[in-house]
C-alpha cells in the first residue's frame, strides 16, 4: 500500500497581513494533493493542525473542502487526529471532524474511533494531548496490543527530535508499529531507533511558519511504502522562497538580481549593521514580498520580526520560572494567552472551565 504522510497544513494562515501569504499556504496544500494523486495514493494521514485558527476562516474551510471532493473522486481516502490549533478550549465542535460527517475524511483520535482498518492496514491514532493529560497518553500507548500492519498516529513532541517539545520520548511509543505518523514539529525529521519496527517521522510543515533559524526552509511530506518492508520518500514541494542576506552596499545590485531570480517575489530577512539604513529595506521592498530587518550589535542580532521565534520557548521559561508549574506555564503561554489577545470572552470561558474542574487544585 502507499500512502502520504501530511501534517501541520496551517490553512488559513496569515503572515505579515499578507494575503498572499494565505494562499500560499493553500497552495502549498493543493500542491501536495496534485502529486498524491498523481502518484496513485491510496490513503492520505494528515497528522495534526489542519487549520491554523480553531475557528478557520470561511476560505480555510472551503479550500479544504474543495481538496477532499479531489481525493474523493480518486477514491483517495483521508485520515485525519486534531492538532492543538484545531481544538477550540471550549466545548465546541472542532471545525474538521465536520467534513467526517459528510463522509469526506475520517477522524481518527477521538474518544470513539481511535482505531480503523483499511484494507489489511490498522491506523491507530490520538488527537493532541496537553501536557497535563500526557499520563493518559502514555497509558493507551503502554495498552496497545494489535495484530498484522499497523500506523501510529500522534501529534506530539518527541523529545529525541526538539529538546523543547520533550512531551514523550521513544520509549512511551510501543516498538511494534511498522510506521509512526507523527506532527507537530514544523521540520522534517526521520529516526529508526533500536528493537523498533518502523521509522517514526515527522513531514514538518508544508509552509515555513517562522523564518528563524530554528525552521528549515524546505518544506514537504512523506509518500511511505507499505508493501514489503516499510520505505519514505520525502516529497519537496515548491513554495515561496525565503533568503537571507547580509547587506554590503558594494554588492547591492548582486544582491537584487539574486532576489529577482526567484519565481515569485519571495521573504527576505536582511541583515544590517546600521539601524539607520532604512532606505535598504525599502529598496528590497520593491522586489520582494516582505521584508525583515535584522540589526546586529555588539554580538548579538535584534529581530523585528514578529513571528513568535524562539521567544516562545523563552516565554516558557519564565512562565514555568513564576508558575512554579511546567503545566501551568504550559496553560498561560499555549492555550490561554493567544485567545486572550483575539477574545477576551472566551479567554474568561476558558479559565472558568480551569477553576471548576479543580484543574490546578
Amino acid at each position: 500500500m502507499l500512502l502520504a504522510h501530511i501534517s501541520d497544513t496551517h490553512l488559513g494562515a496569515t503572515q505579515y497581513g499578507k494575503e498572499e501569504r494565505e494562499n500560499d499556504f493553500y497552495n502549498a496544500f493543493k500542491e501536495a494533493i496534485d502529486i498524491i494523486i498523481k502518484e496513485h495514493v491510496e490513503l492520505v494521514i494528515h497528522a495534526g493542525d489542519i487549520f491554523d485558527m480553531p475557528r478557520p476562516s470561511g476560505t480555510a474551510i472551503v479550500k479544504l473542502l474543495d481538496e477532499l471532493k479531489r481525493l474523493e473522486e480518486h477514491n483517495i481516502r483521508f485520515v485525519f487526529v486534531l492538532g492543538e490549533h484545531d481544538i477550540s478550549r471550549l466545548r465546541a465542535t472542532p471545525v474538521p471532524s465536520l467534513y467526517d460527517k459528510i463522509k469526506l475524511a475520517t477522524h481518527l483520535g477521538n474518544k470513539d474511533n481511535n482505531t480503523i482498518k483499511v484494507k489489511d492496514l490498522t491506523i491507530v491514532g490520538y488527537r493532541k494531548h496537553r501536557l497535563n493529560e500526557i499520563s493518559n497518553l502514555k497509558d493507551n500507548l503502554s495498552r496497545l496490543k494489535i495484530e498484522g500492519k499497523k500506523i501510529l498516529v500522534l501529534h506530539q513532541g518527541l523529545k529525541e527530535f526538539h529538546e523543547y517539545a520533550n512531551e514523550l520520548t521513544h520509549t512511551d511509543l510501543p516498538n511494534d508499529f511498522d510506521y509512526y505518523a507523527m506532527g507537530h514539529l514544523h521540520n522534517k525529521g526521520e529516526k529508526l531507533f533500536n528493537e523498533f519496527k518502523g521509522p517514526v517521522c515527522y513531514p514538518g510543515s508544508t509552509e515555513i511558519t517562522r523564518f528563524a533559524e530554528d525552521e528549515n526552509i524546505e518544506k514537504g511530506f512523506y509518500l511511505v511504502d507499505l508493501s514489503n518492508n516499510t520505505n519514505t520518500t520525502w516529497i519537496k514541494l515548491d513554495i515561496r522562497q525565503h533568503i537571507s542576506v547580509n547587506y554590503d552596499e558594494t554588492k547591492m545590485e548582486e544582491i537584487i538580481e539574486e532576489i529577482k531570480k526567484a519565481h515569485k517575489k519571495p521573504i527576505v530577512k536582511v541583515l544590517l549593521k546600521d539601524p539607520s539604513k532604512r532606505e535598504i529595506v525599502r529598496r528590497l521592498e520593491e522586489y520582494a514580498l516582505h521584508v525583515i530587518p535584522q540589526y546586529v550589535r555588539k554580538g548579538y542580532t535584534l529581530s523585528t520580526n514578529k513571528e513568535r521565534s524562539n521567544i516562545h520557548d523563552e516565554m516558557m521559561k519564565c512562565a514555568e520560572k513564576i508558575l512554579g508549574s511546567r503545566d501551568k506555564a504550559n496553560f498561560a503561554i499555549n492555550e490561554l494567552l493567544e485567545t486572550l489577545l483575539t477574545n477576551e470572552d472566551d479567554a474568561l470561558e476558558i479559565l472558568w472551565n480551569a477553576y471548576k474542574n479543580k484543574r490546578f487544585g
